[in-house]
Protein backbone atom coordinates (compact mmCIF):
# COMPACT_ATOMS: atom_id res chain seq x y z
CA UNK A 1 0.00 0.00 0.00
CA UNK A 2 1.18 3.74 -0.98
CA UNK A 3 1.41 6.02 1.36
CA UNK A 4 -1.72 7.95 -0.12
CA UNK A 5 -3.94 4.37 0.16
CA UNK A 6 -3.18 3.97 3.97
CA UNK A 7 -3.89 7.71 4.65
CA UNK A 8 -7.04 7.30 3.06
CA UNK A 9 -7.90 4.38 4.62
CA UNK A 10 -6.98 6.03 8.12
CA UNK A 11 -9.30 8.44 7.13
CA UNK A 12 -12.56 6.24 6.49
CA UNK A 13 -11.75 4.66 9.70
CA UNK A 14 -11.25 8.40 11.64
CA UNK A 15 -8.05 7.84 12.50
CA UNK A 16 -6.05 11.19 12.29
CA UNK A 17 -2.33 10.48 12.99
CA UNK A 18 -1.81 14.25 13.74
CA UNK A 19 -5.34 14.53 16.59
CA UNK A 20 -4.24 14.54 20.01
CA UNK A 21 -5.72 11.39 20.49
CA UNK A 22 -3.60 9.63 18.58
CA UNK A 23 -0.38 11.52 20.31
CA UNK A 24 -1.72 10.34 23.58
CA UNK A 25 -1.68 6.65 22.23
CA UNK A 26 1.64 7.53 20.57
CA UNK A 27 2.89 8.20 24.14
CA UNK A 28 0.99 5.46 26.46
CA UNK A 29 2.99 3.02 23.82
CA UNK A 30 6.41 4.45 24.01
CA UNK A 31 5.92 4.70 27.99
CA UNK A 32 4.48 1.24 28.54
CA UNK A 33 6.86 -0.76 26.56
CA UNK A 34 5.75 -4.06 28.12
CA UNK A 35 2.55 -4.61 29.78
CA UNK A 36 3.72 -4.48 33.16
CA UNK A 37 4.70 -0.68 32.50
CA UNK A 38 1.50 1.40 32.87
CA UNK A 39 1.59 4.99 32.99
CA UNK A 40 -0.50 7.39 34.34
CA UNK A 41 -2.00 10.55 32.67
CA UNK A 42 0.49 12.92 34.06
CA UNK A 43 3.17 10.68 32.29
CA UNK A 44 1.62 10.42 28.79
CA UNK A 45 0.45 14.68 29.40
CA UNK A 46 4.65 15.15 29.76
CA UNK A 47 5.15 13.31 26.91
CA UNK A 48 2.16 14.60 24.62
CA UNK A 49 3.50 17.86 25.24
CA UNK A 50 7.28 17.04 24.96
CA UNK A 51 6.87 15.88 21.74
CA UNK A 52 4.36 18.45 20.19
CA UNK A 53 3.98 22.31 19.88
CA UNK A 54 0.85 22.13 21.62
CA UNK A 55 -0.19 21.70 25.08
CA UNK A 56 -3.20 19.85 25.55
CA UNK A 57 -5.06 19.90 28.73
CA UNK A 58 -4.74 17.13 31.40
CA UNK A 59 -8.74 17.22 30.37
CA UNK A 60 -8.27 16.65 27.17
CA UNK A 61 -6.00 13.74 27.33
CA UNK A 62 -7.95 12.35 30.06
CA UNK A 63 -10.82 12.77 27.08
CA UNK A 64 -8.61 10.98 24.71
CA UNK A 65 -7.20 8.26 27.13
CA UNK A 66 -11.37 7.58 27.68
CA UNK A 67 -12.03 7.71 23.96
CA UNK A 68 -9.03 5.54 22.96
CA UNK A 69 -9.76 2.63 25.85
CA UNK A 70 -13.72 3.10 24.34
CA UNK A 71 -12.31 2.08 20.58
CA UNK A 72 -10.07 -0.79 22.39
CA UNK A 73 -6.82 1.06 21.93
CA UNK A 74 -5.80 0.43 25.42
CA UNK A 75 -6.69 -0.62 28.43
CA UNK A 76 -6.96 1.04 32.02
CA UNK A 77 -6.25 -0.41 35.06
CA UNK A 78 -9.51 1.61 37.37
CA UNK A 79 -8.63 -0.41 40.34
CA UNK A 80 -5.88 2.35 41.64
CA UNK A 81 -6.09 5.84 41.73
CA UNK A 82 -5.15 8.26 39.86
CA UNK A 83 -5.88 5.34 36.71
CA UNK A 84 -3.16 3.61 34.84
CA UNK A 85 -2.76 2.89 30.93
CA UNK A 86 -1.71 0.51 28.92
CA UNK A 87 -1.30 -0.60 25.62
CA UNK A 88 0.53 -3.09 23.12
CA UNK A 89 0.75 -4.37 19.61
CA UNK A 90 -2.49 -6.61 20.41
CA UNK A 91 -4.38 -3.85 21.67
CA UNK A 92 -3.73 -1.46 18.36
CA UNK A 93 -4.78 -4.53 16.38
CA UNK A 94 -7.49 -4.85 18.30
CA UNK A 95 -9.01 -1.51 17.81
CA UNK A 96 -7.77 -1.14 14.33
CA UNK A 97 -10.21 -4.52 13.75
CA UNK A 98 -13.24 -2.91 15.37
CA UNK A 99 -13.10 0.52 13.69
CA UNK A 100 -12.92 -1.65 10.60
CA UNK A 101 -15.78 -3.92 11.38
CA UNK A 102 -17.78 -0.46 12.47
CA UNK A 103 -16.74 1.82 9.28
CA UNK A 104 -17.34 -1.89 6.91
CA UNK A 105 -21.32 -2.08 8.50
CA UNK A 106 -21.50 2.09 8.20
CA UNK A 107 -20.35 2.00 4.49
CA UNK A 108 -22.90 -1.04 3.76
CA UNK A 109 -25.78 0.75 4.86
CA UNK A 110 -24.84 3.47 3.21
CA UNK A 111 -24.41 1.25 0.04
CA UNK A 112 -27.83 -0.33 0.54
CA UNK A 113 -29.65 3.21 0.83
CA UNK A 114 -28.00 4.52 -2.15
CA UNK A 115 -29.03 1.43 -3.92
CA UNK A 116 -32.23 2.30 -2.59
CA UNK A 117 -32.24 5.60 -3.82
CA UNK A 118 -31.22 4.30 -7.53
CA UNK A 119 -33.31 1.97 -7.75
CA UNK A 120 -36.13 4.59 -6.89
CA UNK A 121 -34.59 7.10 -9.68
CA UNK A 122 -35.19 4.55 -12.02
CA UNK A 123 -37.97 3.22 -11.69
CA UNK A 124 -39.66 6.64 -12.43
CA UNK A 125 -40.03 8.74 -15.97
CA UNK A 126 -39.68 12.07 -15.85
CA UNK A 127 -42.76 12.40 -17.27
CA UNK A 128 -43.78 10.75 -14.02
CA UNK A 129 -41.82 13.35 -12.18
CA UNK A 130 -43.14 16.33 -14.23
CA UNK A 131 -46.67 15.40 -14.13
CA UNK A 132 -46.14 15.18 -10.39
CA UNK A 133 -45.12 18.40 -10.09
CA UNK A 134 -47.66 20.22 -12.60
CA UNK A 135 -50.56 18.20 -10.37
CA UNK A 136 -48.92 19.63 -7.30
CA UNK A 137 -48.40 23.11 -8.77
CA UNK A 138 -52.10 23.56 -10.43
CA UNK A 139 -54.23 26.09 -7.86
CA UNK A 140 -56.51 23.58 -6.22
CA UNK A 141 -60.17 24.39 -7.43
Amino acid sequence: MNPDEIAALLDSLGIDLNSTEMRALGAVLELSANLYNPVSTAAVLERVREKSSEAPTKNWVYKCLGELERKGFLKVDKIRQPYLYLSSTADLVEGVQRLQRNASIRIRRRLAELRRQVELLESVTVEDVCSALLRRAAPHG
